[in-house]
């Protein structure tokens, strides 16, 4: 017999690109309204396939059941069915880019809200409110969209029985490329983005801003670049989190070094945070780093390759960790909740307190973020770069790369150097105050000048002497 799981989640890939709501709720009744049997579907959101955005694509909807079907039951994570021509896919684990609204066409497209969630967590339940249906990201933000698209982002963090040996760069890269696969090309100017992160999520975050802002800039993506706006941080440990109570679950497992990764000071946590503020310098950007006011609890093995949430609390990331999200630059708000770390994201209704605070600094970024974008993208809309007169990003990466290999002893200065300059021009370019008077801008133009005409006459130097 069907179960009953009013909660249970799923999401649903493949549906006709002319779906309305009642036209979903048919179809899965169709699929799985069997012998008398019926599950009564619920559709919660439906939107535009964002891989394939803004051509005839299929739509992507959130369901529930008033009963679970008997195969969704059967211990997978994902199924799929054949109906007509159309294949349908069904999931629980939302990897990838999950839309949880539609915009009409580009045109009406204006801004996207990405959101992601932290380690071990699910990319649905992690904004859900505990025990209940309220899932604030759907039933609040994208049903005032204004222009905005809303996004969520799934990664695979599992700790227990783990085989993963990714690191946080490694999921960031993905989101980076995810971003650049679900945003198409603007020939005149970008539309902003504002990321909302739980936990591990912020710091993916911040590996897509390194990496947009240095690597992948050099494959033509300085236009996702320039268009974030807004970060709206919950509990981001941005000096580390608690980790004592993980290890004994990642013990000797490959995902070990992910763990030990996130430990209060870090090596790698203070690298990210230095590269991150050398590129997140724009001052007309906006942060918000919410942090919590209540002890968690942490795991505790029941029996063996079992473990739960019955452990002794703590304070995972303290407050410290959570507001040094923020360089010098951007203005930057932090507030406290009285919940623990994995109730931070969680909200009852609209209308609870904590979330009428998130609810003004969303409105805040919709009500700005446009504005802000298109004027860095100036008065024509096309990006600024500093080396559209002259030549471009990528053949000055290949110029660059030719010294690496001529100066033998030499490429992890002439790395760093490179990094600063692209740092400096990127300060430059984007308004960034560190400070933005016009006479250190002056200086800045001055002596990049002067430092791209001494490398030219090396390499020069060392090709014809």
């Amino acid at each position: 017999m069907p179960t009953s799981e009013r909660d249970r989640t799923f999401r649903v890939l493949g549906l006709p690109p002319d779906a309305k709501l009642h036209d979903s709720v048919n179809i899965l009744s169709t699929l799985f309204d069997k012998n008398g049997q019926k599950t009564e579907p619920a559709v919660h959101s439906l939107g535009l396939d964002p891989y394939k955005f803004g051509r005839t694509v299929s739509k992507v909807a959130t369901v529930t059941f008033a009963r679970t079907p008997e195969i969704l039951c059967n211990g997978k994570d994902r199924w799929n069915f054949f109906l007509d021509d159309a294949t349908i896919t069904i999931d629980t684990h939302f990897l990838g880019f999950t839309p949880l609204n539609s915009v009409k066409d580009d045109e009406d497209h204006k801004i996207d809200f990405i959101a992601v969630s932290g380690l071990s967590s699910h990319p649905f339940g992690s904004w859900k409110e505990r025990g209940g249906p309220f899932m604030w990201l759907r039933d609040a933000l994208a049903r005032n969209p204004q222009g905005a698209r809303v996004l969520l982002y799934g990664y695979d963090t599992g700790l227990v029985h783990s085989e993963s040996f990714q690191d946080i760069d490694d999921i960031g890269n993905n989101l980076s490329f995810g971003i650049r696969q679900i945003r198409s090309p603007q020939p005149v100017r970008g539309k902003p983005i504002v990321f909302i992160a739980h936990s591990l999520g912020g710091l993916v975050v911040k590996e897509v801003r390194q990496s947009l802002a240095i690597y992948q800039m050099a494959s033509s993506d300085p236009v996702n670049f320039q268009s974030v706006y807004g970060l709206l941080f919950f509990g981001v440990p941005n000096r580390g989190i608690e980790i004592s109570h993980w290890l004994p679950i990642v013990d000797n497992q490959p995902n070990e070094n992910l763990i030990r990764n996130l430990a209060p000071g870090s090596i790698y946590l203070r690298n990210l945070q230095h590269k991150f503020c050398q590129v997140f310098g724009f001052h007309d950007s906006r942060v918000v780093s919410i942090y919590e006011t209540m002890k968690s609890k942490t795991a505790k093995q029941e029996s063996p390759g079992v473990w739960s949430l019955t452990g002794k609390t703590d304070i995972l990331v303290p407050r410290d960790s959570a507001v040094d999200s923020c360089p010098p630059g951007p203005r930057h708000d932090e507030l406290g909740f009285n919940q623990n770390h994995s109730d931070l994201p969680k909200f009852s209704s609209p209308h609870e307190h904590d979330y009428r605070s998130v609810d003004y600094f969303l409105d805040d970024f919709r009500r700005d973020a446009v504005r802000v974008i298109q004027a860095r993208f100036g008065n024509e809309g096309m990006y600024s770069s500093p080396f559209n007169s002259f030549l471009s990003y990528e053949i000055y990466i290949e110029f660059m790369s030719g010294i690496l290999l001529i100066v033998p002893g030499r490429k992890s200065p002439v790395v760093k150097s490179v990094d600063t300059v692209c740092c400096w021009w990127v300060a430059l370019n984007s308004g960034s105050q560190s400070p933005s008077h016009e006479p250190f801008q002056l200086k800045v133009s001055f002596t990049l000048s002067c430092y791209f005409l001494f490398l030219t006459v090396r390499y020069c130097m060392l090709i014809f002497l």
